[in-house]
């Protein structure tokens, strides 16, 4: 041990000396200085070689080239981890390691550390890094002056542009990916409409700067002839656009189309620009006739005015006589006052109205009308609709125009007297009946008379056919006990009625054993009824009703784009249903289509759609494409549902049907869906929650007469509390067709009886046999009867893969929505089987069948490669919701 130290020192000792002699003696010869480096014991110094490389991290793509200074040759790296270069490296030989080519495939940057130096023996330590390169999406901006304009990334990113020049989306892309920029939304103030270039490909291996946004003026209208709200049937009809037109490229509809005229283009201000329509001879006579044009297109070739209608109160009203019409201002005279004359109306709605009550020419020509500026009126009897004379409310100071609804003509039974005690002597602001479909009530508010028990804001009576079109509906509030408010109240015959764009509400009735109700049908047998883009306000009342028909036995309900809404929450009604039918229903036809209908919270009952026949129904129901859902209460002992039906039949599509919340001691009734006795209802296509907290929770219940309920391509989902269930069956139920559904988060059973010994009762998915279906048992209470086996196939179990739109991981608060991330079953988006074999064409739901319910395209995909779907799979997605992006097989 002594002796090797003795070297290491003498060794140690004489490397000292040479550093001082080549640092402070003059220089040596290499030959000499390797000579005399031997000589101490560097044996072989001169002629040794050594390794030159290093470590390589973070590769992903394909091409990577590197090179060093010694050979100039290239060495290509295809893997992470060690290199070396083939070319040995001198002692004292200087080195510098480059990049010559950067990864591909994806793009990347890769970045040498410790690459230059001078050899001393083997080169380990150098470093090369690589990134993924990631590139921007952008482009420029040209002549943009409005606001508002917003593109997107692959629909996913969104970026808002105010100014004019150059643009970048904040995220970036890798190389080779897909991009697609669209306009999301376009200029306003003005409007402009702008044009992409360049706004799609493939990224490669630098930023995308060439996209093109170029922003053009949109043709507007920029001025009418005549200005006013009315014309002579004589009068030609000028518009004027801003901007050069393509003549002869609009095309025009609405009731004045159909009248004889010609149409001429001519130049004011450029060419083109205006478009003259005159009548043959004479327009039609009548209130409110429309005018459409749409598909004009200015000479950038944009299309332009879609849809838009030309309107001041949204339509002309041609008239045989200047005297037609009246006006009505909170200004204005009744004292000899014939109220023809805009400059100098009248006071009162009563007074103008009833100089036109009964004049032939009106009840003829239908073109007479009293117009009110707005403001708030009290009449002091209720005004009585006369045949061809109608009501036009909320008109600007000179009536030239229409305020509705930001100023609104409000007219107010307060005033009104006699009436209100009995049930038989409602207290009614607008009484119409006798009078046909060409009478209109339109833009204002009508309200009924406070603080008496029966009062309502329009009363429908026999023949009562009037249109009532953009009304705010309700009745001032009581508090009387008994009280039974109602917004519009129909209890006549010979009735065929179309009510578009109203929002109507009973009124707040807190008295003991007091209802209120929205729109009342009671008693009106054969009646045809249409209500379009409306909403029913839900007021507060121990009882409370949205829409409902009773003691009417013939009738047709058309009810489109219905949403529900609800004021004044601080009050909790003992029960409150959206929409109620009961009594003899068996020849009522009833469709309900995009519509939003909700019932809200209360303590005892909350039932969204009621359905509660006493007989059998020859008449069809159609319920397509509908969100129905359902409020929370407070007793152990009531019912919170989404669908409560008893003797329905006809289909259910396309649905969104959520059952109601419990929290508290007790078991009620909480269903999606409850099925009490059906005839013939199909259950297709539809997304079914249970709602939550009770015991008693299902997403469908099948009472004994519901054995011929056909439960096809649902999403029929539980809840994460451990006790839901998706099919609950009566201990009586028999049997039915329950096939192609998805059984979601039933922690409670996927299909049970309630209750008893079960007699040939079954779900397909308790049998384990089939493609798709589940493990036999699996959250069953019994096996598959065999007498039914062969009818049944194809349920399923899958993770469903909802878009939560609300708090916390309850499915109460899920939208149902299937996710487009790739978490959603393929089974689940491409396995619903074909209904169009099991619709006539004729059948109203048929059109429904190729969109879901929030409109778009039920895509049928190609199920080529997917396990487990049944083999007359259509494609598209199981529930009401479609999803055609990527999904998990």
């Amino acid at each position: 041990m002594l002796y090797r130290m003795m070297v290491l020192t003498r060794n140690f000792f004489l490397l000292i000396v040479l550093v001082f002699l080549l640092g402070h003696c003059a220089p040596i010869p290499t030959n000499s200085s390797e000579q005399f480096l031997n000589a101490l014991g560097f044996a072989n110094y001169g002629s040794q070689s050594f390794q030159l490389g290093g470590r390589i991290s973070g590769l992903q793509g394909t091409g990577l080239q590197i090179s060093n200074s010694i050979s100039g040759t290239n060495l290509a790296i295809t893997d992470n981890g060690n290199f070396v270069f083939a070319e040995p490296i001198s002692i004292n030989q200087a080195y510098n390691i480059t990049i010559t080519n950067q990864p591909t495939s994806p793009a990347q940057e890769c970045v040498v550390t410790g690459g230059e130096g001078t050899a001393l023996g083997n080169i380990e330590t150098v470093s090369i890094n690589c990134d993924i390169s990631r590139f921007s999406i952008g482009g420029t901006v040209e002549n943009l002056k409005g606001s508002g304009f917003q593109i997107s990334l692959n629909s996913v990113q969104f970026l808002s542009i105010t100014s004019n020049g150059t643009f970048a989306f904040p995220d970036t892309f890798i190389s080779e990916q897909t991009y697609s920029v669209t306009v999301t939304n376009q200029p306003t103030s003005p409007p402009q409409t702008c044009l992409l270039e360049n706004a799609t490909g493939t990224t490669s291996n630098s930023n995308i700067t060439n996209i093109r946004i170029n922003c053009l003026d949109q043709a507007v209208v920029a001025s009418v002839s005549p200005s006013g709200l009315t014309m002579t049937a004589t009068a030609p009809i000028v518009i004027t656009f801003n901007k050069a037109m393509q003549a002869n490229s609009c095309t025009i509809e609405g009731s004045i189309e159909g009248d004889s005229h010609t149409e001429t283009w001519s130049t004011t201000s450029s060419a083109n620009d205006t478009l003259t329509l005159t009548p043959t001879a004479t327009w039609g006579l009548g209130i409110n006739r429309n005018l459409i044009i749409q598909n004009c297109l200015d000479v950038d070739g944009l299309l332009s005015l879609n849809g838009f209608s030309l309107r001041y109160e949204g339509f002309f009203s041609i008239t045989a006589t200047v005297d037609a019409i009246r006006y009505v201002s909170n200004s204005g005279n009744n004292a000899a006052n014939n109220c023809t004359n805009p400059a100098s109306p009248c006071l009162t709605i009563e007074y103008a109205y009833n100089l036109l009550t009964g004049v032939a020419n009106c009840a003829t020509n239908h073109d007479c009308a009293v117009f009110i500026q707005s403001g708030n009126y009290f009449p002091t009897n209720t005004i009585a609709l006369s045949e061809g004379v109608s009501l036009i409310g909320s008109r600007s100071s000179n009536f030239f125009s229409s305020t509705y609804p930001n100023t609104v003509t409000g007219i107010f039974g307060n005033s009104i007297t006699g009436c209100g005690n009995l049930a038989s002597n409602y207290c009614r602001t607008i009484l119409v009946q006798n009078v046909s479909n060409q009478t209109q009530i339109s833009s204002m508010a009508v309200l009924g008379k406070p603080s008496v028990e029966f009062a309502t804001a329009i009363q429908v009576g026999n023949s009562g056919n009037a249109n009532l079109r953009s009304l705010q509906i309700t009745v001032n509030d009581t508090n009387l006990t008994g009280s039974s408010p109602v917004g519009v109240l129909i209890n006549g015959t010979g009735l065929t009625v179309n009510y578009n764009y109203l929002y109507v509400e009973g009124g707040n009735a807190t008295g003991t054993g007091s209802t209120t109700t929205a729109m009342l049908v009671d008693n009106s047998p054969s009646i045809n009824l249409t209500m379009t883009g409306s909403v029913l306000g839900i007021k507060n009342a121990n009882t409370v009703y949205g829409f409902r028909l009773q003691s009417t036995s013939i009738a047709t309900i058309n009810l489109y784009y219905i949403s529900s809404n609800r004021n004044n929450v601080g009050f909790l009604p003992n029960s409150v249903r959206n929409l109620s039918f009961d009594g003899n229903l068996s020849q009522v036809a009833f469709n309900l289509i995009y519509s939003n209908i909700q019932s809200f919270n209360a303590n005892e009952t909350s039932i969204a759609i009621d359905w509660n026949s006493t007989n059998a129904p020859t008449a069809v129901q159609y319920l397509l494409s509908n969100n129905i859902t359902t409020g929370s209460i407070s007793l152990g002992t009531g019912q919170a549902i989404g669908i409560n039906y008893q003797r329905l039949a006809g289909i259910l599509l396309n649905n969104r049907i959520v059952g109601g919340e419990f929290s508290g001691a007790g078991s009620p009734t909480i269903n999606g869906i409850r099925c009490s006795i059906a005839n013939d209802v199909r259950i297709w296509g539809n997304s079914i929650a249970s709602g939550r907290g009770s015991s008693s929770h299902s997403a469908v219940f099948l009472g004994a007469g519901c054995s011929e309920a056909s439960i096809l391509n649902n999403n029929l989902a539980g809840n994460s509390d451990g006790s839901s269930v998706c099919i609950l069956a009566d201990n009586s139920y028999a049997n039915g067709a329950i096939t192609n559904n998805n059984f979601h988060s039933c922690a409670g059973a996927h299909f049970r009886v309630d209750g008893g010994t079960p007699v040939n009762y079954f779900v397909s998915n308790c049998a384990g046999t089939g493609t798709g279906n589940l493990a036999s048992g699996a959250g069953c209470t019994n096996t598959l009867s065999a007498a039914t086996a062969a009818t049944v196939a194809g349920n399923i179990d899958q993770n469903a893969s909802f878009l939560n739109t609300g708090s916390g991981i309850d499915l109460w608060n899920w939208d149902l929505r299937l996710r487009t991330d790739g978490t959603t079953p393929c089974i689940l988006s491409r396995g619903a089987r074909s209904l169009t074999p099991l619709l006539a064409m004729g059948n109203p739901a048929y059109q429904y069948l190729s969109l879901d319910i929030a409109g778009n395209t039920r895509t049928q995909t190609s199920t080529t490669g997917i396990n487990n779907l049944p083999v007359d799979a259509a494609g598209i997605s199981i529930g009401s919701y479609e999803n055609d992006g990527f999904c998990q097989n």
